[in-house]
């Protein structure tokens, strides 16, 4: 069991802390079948991020569409059951890291 600074709570980590730095073009983050959410933060640069159905390629963040998520903020994200995460870059360079957790 982990601790959570952010919302004082202690938590349960879901696999490898992750780090992408390859956000030119939408990068799908899918929930692993026992994670409940998500903790994420963004390095350099600005992200935007949307929540989808799995089925729903359609949907998908821009530059300038979904949420932002500011570089050096963090959120913890809880993520729907059959849901996965849209992030893209806003400007060039961006990177998150993140944690899936129960």
């Amino acid at each position: 069991m982990a601790w959570d600074d952010f919302n004082n709570n202690a938590i349960g980590v879901v696999g490898s802390h992750i780090a992408n730095a390859s956000l030119a073009s939408v990068v799908t983050l899918t929930q692993p079948a026992n994670a409940k959410r998500i903790l994420v933060q963004a390095f350099t640069q600005n992200v935007r991020f949307l929540f989808a159905e799995i089925t729903n390629t359609a949907l998908v963040p821009t530059a300038t569409l979904g949420f932002r998520l500011l570089a050096g903020e963090r959120i913890d994200l809880s993520i729907p059951s059959q849901s996965i995460l849209k992030v893209i870059e806003e400007t060039a360079s961006a990177s998150i890291q993140y944690q899936w957790v129960l």
